[in-house]
């Protein structure tokens, strides 16, 4: 890993792994918008380079998808208020079934 990385992991006493997937997330979403910006330059390249080029953008940006939606799984099962969580989205869900919030 980056040493700078590393040292800023350190420094901000967040090495627990649910600390670890949560700082993640702006790391995927950065590698999923610069693969769609590589995507859309590739537009001023000729018929063959913006192919290749274009295919090689999605697929970094497919595969940073994948990542971000592990990431998303390891953020809740590791979440240290889990039980919380889950008690919300059970309820989000019921209201959304029901159409609407029927509490006072």
């Amino acid at each position: 890993m980056n040493k700078q990385v590393d040292d800023d992991i350190s420094d901000a006493g967040r090495t627990t792994p649910f600390h670890i997937a949560s700082d993640m997330e702006d790391d995927v979403q950065s590698i999923i918008d610069y693969g769609n910006a590589i995507s859309r330059l590739a537009a001023s390249f000729s018929d063959d380079e913006a192919n290749m080029i274009a295919r090689l953008s999605w697929q970094v940006v497919n595969h940073a998808k994948a990542v971000e939606h592990r990431q998303g799984l390891l953020f809740h099962a590791l979440h240290p208020n889990r039980a919380e969580l889950d008690a919300e989205a059970k309820a989000s869900a019921t209201v959304g079934r029901t159409g609407g919030d029927k509490r006072a």
